[in-house]
């Protein structure tokens, strides 16, 4: 395939899935399995088509099914008491952070027509960076709540696919095994261990099992299940980063990888500070729950920014109650807007373009279109691109705005009929122009 066929696929690629979407890819990549409720309910959620939406029950029941399957796997989280009774889990985890992504790509609905595909990326990355951040708060909680220091995350240091490989080597090392006993061990052939040490290959999980009973020969068999606990957690984040890495590039997903680490070790050293005259356990419990959404959040994400030099992650510290997400996109994707702008300007034939103005009258309106679209004010900006493509119907600009906009209401709203004059909007603006 060639460069240019190879990015054009790129950029139709859906970028920004629905959180169903993502779950089930996650779910597939990570080879969860498992009586999954109703498959067809299942392939449903996960198709993203707005007409196959599930009911939110059952949407929560596929969630906390994911996260059953995350338990069985030896990733979950260890309870430190019984008598509370909502508790950090998977399901709220993955439910919380869910939502939000939703919420973001509702944001982004009404403004698609001036999120161009090569800053996908900068959307991707503002949403994980506030991942990472509710999940430093999180699992600092969680430290203090099981008794777990912050060494517990030096797994993240590992997670590339060249240094997880590096990884298995050390631990065989310390376990004193040579590489022909390591191979003799797990019962695989010599270019399978190879793969695993030296190229990062990820090994099946049968082969997991015999290599942390490898690693702990002669120990007791809680050993064993300790190693393979951390075995998988580490080649499950780093299939996760490698994903990631998909969307955003490698050098971001381990900017964001260290962040994590950083936060979450400098929020647990913290705590004590913070809370030390307070309930503490009660404290730990509401922020392990609901992280960076937690009422008592705040002052740990204070700490956090006194620390931070980077300012574009102090505006992401700075808690801004539910208009969080929205509020971070909207400063972040102006910094992108602009470099795409001031290429629009340098560039002959581009669809929003230095428009040679034949007609006054209807490039107003399509100039008012674009400043209430930049305000949200969709529909009234769709009147306005309307009248425009009535006063000017041979200009390929206005026929492309008026399909843009009438793409992203008719995706927001499951309107099919819509979104099918947005097609045919498109293609005259196509036929008009063929560039």
């Amino acid at each position: 395939m060639s460069d240019t066929a190879s990015t054009a696929e790129r950029e139709a690629a859906p970028q920004l899935p629905t959180s169903g979407q993502a779950l089930g890819a996650l779910a597939k990549s990570l080879g969860i399995q498992g009586p999954w409720l109703n498959p067809r309910t299942v392939r449903r959620f996960s198709s993203g088509r707005f007409k196959d939406r599930v009911k939110d029950s059952t949407r929560r029941e596929i969630i906390v099914a994911i996260s059953d399957a995350l338990d069985g796997l030896g990733l979950d989280v260890p309870r430190w008491t019984e008598d509370v009774s909502e508790q950090f889990s998977w399901a709220t985890l993955l439910d919380w952070h869910a939502l939000n992504w939703d919420r973001m790509r509702a944001f982004l609905l009404p403004r698609m027509m001036r999120i161009f595909p090569r800053h996908h990326a900068a959307v991707w990355q503002t949403h994980l960076s506030l991942v990472a951040i509710d999940l430093a708060l999180r699992g600092a909680a969680l430290m203090r709540l099981t008794g777990t220091t912050p060494a517990a995350l030096d797994f993240l240091d590992w997670v590339s696919v060249g240094r997880r490989g590096k990884y298995m080597n050390k631990k065989r090392s310390a376990a004193g095994l040579s590489q022909y006993d390591f191979i003799g061990s797990v019962g695989v052939n010599k270019s399978a261990v190879e793969a695993w040490l030296y190229r990062g290959a990820r090994p099946r999980d049968e082969s997991l099992v015999k290599i942390a009973k490898a690693l702990s020969s002669g120990s007791e068999p809680s050993e064993s299940a300790q190693i393979l606990r951390e075995l998988r957690r580490l080649y499950m984040t780093s299939d996760v980063a490698v994903l990631l890495g998909e969307f955003i590039g490698a050098e971001a997903v381990g900017e964001i990888l260290g962040r994590l680490r950083r936060y979450a070790s400098h929020t647990y050293r913290i705590l004590d500070d913070r809370i030390v005259t307070e309930p503490s356990h009660n404290l730990l419990v509401d922020i392990a729950t609901f992280g960076s959404h937690s009422e008592f959040s705040k002052p740990l994400l204070d700490a956090l920014i006194a620390s931070e030099s980077d300012d574009e992650w102090k505006e992401n510290l700075v808690a801004a109650g539910s208009d969080w997400v929205g509020r971070i996109l909207e400063v972040n994707l102006k910094v992108h807007q602009a470099e795409e702008d001031e290429l629009i300007q340098d560039t002959d034939g581009g669809i929003l373009k230095n428009w040679d103005v034949s007609n006054p009258a209807a490039f107003d309106h399509y100039q008012r279109s674009m400043e209430l679209q930049q305000q949200g004010r969709i529909y009234e900006a769709l009147a306005e691109v309307v009248r425009a493509t009535e006063l000017d119907p041979l200009d390929p600009a206005n026929h492309f705005t008026l399909g843009s906009a009438k793409g992203g209401i008719g995706l927001s709203e499951g309107n099919e009929a819509l979104v099918k004059e947005a097609l045919d909007s498109c293609w005259t603006a196509v036929t008009l122009d063929p560039n």
